[in-house]
């Protein structure tokens, strides 16, 4: 949490919230957190793959937390490094 980092720390750091999926957002971060946001049945993939693209650069670096969920049209995990690679 960047309100409770080192004041070294935070004012090297911008945080933002990102709504993937409702707007278009072309800046480039370093690091994007993606946290619970692969879950087939609520959300389409394909929208944060698109939202992954619309805010990372050559060297930006995406970090995942996700719970494994079953979903019986495919497979979630192969559906996203599908779209991703495309």
């Amino acid at each position: 949490n960047v309100a409770t980092a080192p004041s070294a720390v935070a004012k090297n750091v911008h945080v933002e919230r990102y709504w993937w999926g409702d707007q278009q957002y072309n800046k480039n971060f370093d690091v994007v957190l993606v946290s619970d946001c692969v879950l087939p049945k609520l959300y389409p993939i394909s929208p944060l793959v698109q939202a992954l693209d619309d805010t990372m650069g050559n060297d930006s670096v995406a970090i995942f937390s996700y719970e494994h969920r079953h979903f019986p049209q495919y497979h979630p995990k192969q559906k996203f490094t599908e779209l991703a690679e495309a």
